[in-house]
C-alpha cells in the first residue's frame, strides 16, 4: 500500500511541480534609467534595442512576508553594500510540500535552484520604486519564476508574489485552504502588506515602496489572476500574460490543481495597457487560444511569440532544476521511478528538446516584460525595446512580436 501511495503521490509532485496548468504612471525614478547592456545572458545584443535582457543596475534582495494564512516572496532592489561578502541564496523543491508528502520522496528529488538574490538584506536608498505583483500558475509556488522576479527587481521594481493556496502546489496534493479566498482579494491583500512594510520601521522593505499605480504579471493560471486583478483594481496600470489568458487551457493530461473551464467566471477584459507573452510550442496553453483572446483585447497591447518555448522553458525554473535540468521528472526518471507518459508531458514541456533551454529564451521574457513594465508605469516616458526590430536580437532565437497601440 506504502508503495503505491509513494508511486502515485510522486507522480503527481512531478506534474506539479513542473509549474501547472494554465485554468484559466507616476514620477520617473532617475536611478532607474536604462543602461546599455553589459555582461550577462549572450542572447541579446549590445543594441539599446532590446537593453533588458540584462540584468538591472541594482542587485536583488529578497523577504519573506506573512499574510496569516499564506507566505508572500518579496524581491527588492538592495544596497549594494549590504550583498558584498554574502551569497545569494538558493531555495529547495521539497520546502513548497506538505510535510507528510516530502517525507514520502526519495531524497534524490530535493535539488536545489540557485538565485541571485540575497535573503533579507538592506533596501537600495534609491527609491522609491515601483510595486508589481506576480501570480504562479496553477499547481504552482511563490519563488516558480525566480530568473524573472529577480531580474525585473534589478531593473528597479518591488516585486510581490504570493502563494495561491487556492489553486498552487498544495492544493494539487489534496490540501486545499479552509476558506478559500478569490485571487484578487489575495493580490489586494499582498498589495496593502507590501505597502504596510514599506510604511515601516525598521525594515528591510522599509520606504522601498512608490504610491501610485502597479502592475501585474502571471504565469499560465497566474495569467488569468493577473487579468482579472487588472479588471477589478483601478490601481493596476498594465498587466503581462505570460503563457495565458483570462480562459481555461485543457490538455490530454487534465487539469491539475486548477479550476475547470465550466466553473470560470467570465472576466472582462481590463482597459489597460497589455502584453501577452507566448511559446509557439505550448502544448499546455494553447497558441491559438491566446491569440484568439488577445485580439479582443483593447489596445494598446502588445504580442511576444517565441519559437522554442513550450509552457515551462520560458517562463519558469523548473527545467534548470536539477542535474542536467529537465525539473524533478528528469531526476525521478534517473531514479529509476515510473512517470506516466502524460505526467512527464506535462512535467517537461519546453524542458527537452527540440525546445530551447531556458538560457536562450528567457531572456526575451524578461526584456518584453521590463520594457512593458518600465513604459506602462512611466519610468521611461516613451517605448524603450518595444520597437519592432527588438525582436531581431536575440541570437538565434525566433521571436515574433507584434504590437497595437491605438492611442495609447
Amino acid at each position: 500500500m506504502r508503495s503505491r501511495l509513494l508511486t502515485s503521490v510522486v507522480a503527481v509532485v512531478i506534474a506539479t511541480l513542473g509549474g501547472g496548468l494554465a485554468s484559466a504612471a507616476g514620477a520617473s525614478p532617475a536611478n532607474a534609467r536604462p543602461k546599455a547592456p553589459g555582461t550577462g545572458s549572450s542572447t541579446a545584443s549590445a543594441n539599446l534595442t532590446a537593453p533588458f535582457a540584462k540584468p538591472g543596475p541594482f542587485p536583488v534582495g529578497v523577504t519573506t512576508l506573512d499574510l496569516g494564512d499564506r507566505k508572500v516572496e518579496v524581491w527588492y532592489p538592495a544596497n549594494p553594500k549590504a550583498t558584498k561578502g554574502k551569497a545569494p541564496e538558493s531555495y529547495f523543491l521539497r520546502d513548497r510540500l506538505p510535510p507528510a508528502i516530502a517525507a514520502l520522496l526519495p531524497a534524490a528529488i530535493n535539488p536545489p535552484k540557485q538565485t541571485t538574490a540575497f535573503r533579507d538584506v538592506a533596501g537600495s536608498k534609491r527609491g522609491p520604486f515601483p510595486l508589481v505583483t506576480f501570480s504562479h500558475g496553477a499547481a504552482g509556488y511563490r519563488d516558480q519564476s525566480t530568473f524573472l522576479t529577480t531580474h525585473i527587481a534589478s531593473w528597479g521594481f518591488v516585486v510581490a508574489s504570493p502563494e495561491f493556496l487556492e489553486f498552487g502546489l498544495t492544493a494539487a496534493l489534496g490540501q486545499r485552504p479552509a476558506t478559500p479566498r478569490d485571487s484578487v482579494e489575495v493580490l489586494r491583500s499582498t498589495v496593502a502588506l507590501v505597502r504596510e512594510a514599506s510604511a515601516s520601521k525598521p525594515g528591510v522593505l522599509s520606504g522601498l515602496v512608490r504610491k501610485g499605480k502597479i502592475g501585474a504579471v502571471g504565469h499560465s493560471a497566474g495569467a488569468r489572476a493577473s487579468i482579472a486583478f487588472a479588471a477589478a483594481d483601478p490601481s493596476v496600470a498594465t498587466y503581462v500574460a505570460l503563457a495565458g489568458d483570462a480562459g481555461a487551457f485543457s490538455s490530454s493530461t487534465g487539469e491539475v490543481g486548477g479550476p475547470t473551464a465550466s466553473t470560470l467566471p467570465a472576466i472582462k477584459a481590463p482597459h489597460v495597457p497589455s502584453m501577452f507573452i507566448a511559446g509557439r510550442e505550448d502544448a499546455i496553453a494553447d497558441l491559438a487560444h491566446i491569440t484568439e483572446y488577445y485580439a479582443s483585447v483593447p489596445t494598446p497591447k502588445r504580442l511576444v511569440v517565441i519559437t522554442g518555448s513550450g509552457h515551462l522553458n520560458a517562463f519558469s525554473d523548473i527545467c534548470t532544476i536539477g542535474e542536467g535540468g529537465g525539473g524533478v521528472v528528469a531526476i525521478a526518471q534517473k531514479a529509476g521511478l515510473p512517470v506516466p507518459a502524460t505526467v512527464a508531458r506535462l512535467g517537461t514541456d519546453g524542458c527537452r528538446a527540440p525546445a530551447l533551454p531556458s538560457a536562450d529564451v528567457q531572456p526575451v521574457v524578461d526584456h518584453y516584460t521590463v520594457a512593458q513594465l518600465r513604459f506602462a508605469l512611466g519610468i521611461d516616458k516613451a517605448p524603450v525595446g518595444l520597437a519592432p526590430r527588438s525582436a531581431r536580437q536575440f541570437g538565434d532565437v525566433g521571436v515574433a512580436y507584434s504590437a497595437s497601440t491605438g492611442k495609447g
